[in-house]
């Protein structure tokens, strides 16, 4: 249990003065196969239905040098992603990954609790100090199974595990599918959709204001980054956008419009400040104040999003900046 306590102390944020959100998406062919590795932090993975994987991660720490030392290495090409954060002791990275519905998962991560939706295709997931959850969705998808932990617990749809303190568990079903889970320290849970507790923690995960932080983390990293393509992501196919340059319909359009602002080579920044949001159902609001624009002569306002919840991902669909009087 030392052992275990010292593995876990690097990632303790009771009291973290320094926080830091960046964000990134990309294509991924379809059937793909995503590897991510990760010191210290929490790791929730979800599906959506589209070919977009959408990265965000949190840095913590106590000491104002962790985030600059923080190395992320992303690699993406055709059906492949390798997703690399490499970071000191001193600090955390908390990741939330959403991937098609249709992916393969490789994770490996030093110490932290890992959560994983309903996701078709092979896991194989391995933390030294940490719970995992994995919803299985179907669990005659599934081929071989295993499931071990040193001191902890494991249960799920796969039958009963052996051990005493420490439990493992071995099945062979007929389908397609590998799932294989290992923690030094922790419980293993497999959900599967009769389970409440499973369908609780895969709603936990995906609401809508962990969802809306996201987007805004997202929007103004892609905003500084001069990405269009990052950002006309967030909108839904027909979404509606008004600002002070007038009216834009549409994703593409938005691209196209947000592409020509890019186009004059300045830097651009972007801060939100989200002052209230709700939702109800599958339909969600948020509206705030912004700041956008060159460095030296960004410009002031508010603004109004309206969300909705589509094929399991919540996107923009109208978004007004009205800028302030001058």
């Amino acid at each position: 249990m030392v052992l275990v306590l010292l593995v876990l102390a690097p990632f303790c944020r009771a009291d973290d003065k320094y926080s830091k959100t960046d964000a990134q998406n990309w294509h991924l062919d379809p059937a793909g196969q995503v590897e991510l590795r990760v010191r210290y932090g929490d790791v929730h993975i979800l599906p959506t239905q589209n070919s977009q994987i959408s990265l965000t991660y949190t840095m913590h720490s106590k000491h104002s040098d962790f985030i600059h030392k923080v190395e992320p290495r992303f690699e993406v090409q055709g059906s492949k992603a390798t997703l690399a954060i490499k970071s000191p002791r001193n600090g955390s990275v908390d990741v939330d990954l959403k991937v098609p519905v249709q992916t393969d998962i490789y994770l490996r991560l030093s110490a932290g609790d890992v959560t994983i939706g309903p996701i078709e295709g092979n896991k194989d997931v391995e933390t030294h100090a940490g719970d995992i959850e994995v919803d299985v969705a179907r669990a005659e998808s599934y081929g071989p199974v295993d499931a071990s932990t040193h001191a902890g617990d494991v249960a799920g749809p796969f039958g009963r595990p052996h051990g005493w303190i420490g439990k493992s568990l071995k099945y062979r079903g007929a389908g397609p599918y590998r799932l294989h889970a290992h923690t030094f320290a922790g419980d293993i849970r497999f959900h599967g959709p009769d389970t409440p507790e499973g369908v609780h923690a895969s709603q936990r995960t995906d609401d809508f204001e962990s969802s809306l932080k996201g987007i805004l983390d997202q929007y103004s990293t892609a905003f500084s980054r001069k990405n269009a393509d990052q950002i006309a992501n967030l909108y839904a196919e027909d979404a509606l956008y008004m600002g002070s340059t007038g009216k834009v319909e549409g994703r593409t359009s938005i691209r196209e419009s947000l592409a020509k602002e890019f186009a004059d080579g300045s830097d651009r920044v972007l801060s939100i400040n989200s002052l209230k949001s709700d939702h109800a159902g599958e339909m969600g609001y948020d509206y705030g104040t912004y700041k956008a624009g060159s460095p030296t002569d960004a410009e002031a306002g508010k603004y109004m999003l309206v969300l909705k919840k589509l094929q399991g991902n919540w996107l923009i669909v109208m978004a007004s900046a009205t800028p302030s009087a001058q």
